[in-house]
């Protein structure tokens, strides 16, 4: 099996969200959202060291685009799922996977929300 010819089901859609991998385009909310959340992000997360520029975000937007078009889970940035609020197309968060194992298929996960959207029950 070659992951490359995979085709995945995307987007899925919940009653409350939306989630899809990124598109050119993408920084702009994302970078947003870091920024926004950089406090609480920077405790937890190993990739905030220091907050994004818009470029930086963007270009993270373009490697992950190409990485799920690969399917590759190994080079920075892996593969994230942006999550997105159906009814304001805003980006909620962020999971992605790592390590993954396609014949299983199995994968490690991690994911954050924007602190506008925590504690209501998005990602919980």
């Amino acid at each position: 099996m070659k992951p490359v010819l995979l085709d995945l089901p995307f987007p899925i859609i919940t009653p409350r969200l939306l989630l899809r991998p990124p598109v050119i385009g993408d920084g702009v909310q994302l970078n947003a959202a870091i920024v926004e959340s950089f406090d609480m992000l920077h405790q937890f997360m190993s990739w905030a060291k220091v907050a994004p520029t818009l470029d930086d975000s963007e270009e993270f937007v373009r490697r992950a685009a190409a990485n799920w078009i690969l399917k590759n889970d190994v080079d920075y940035p892996a593969l994230p799922l942006f999550i997105f609020e159906k009814e304001s197309s805003k980006l909620v968060g962020c999971a992605s996977f790592f390590n993954v194992n396609w014949g299983i298929p199995a994968v490690e996960i991690s994911y954050w929300a924007s602190t506008k959207y925590a504690n209501l029950g998005f990602i919980t």
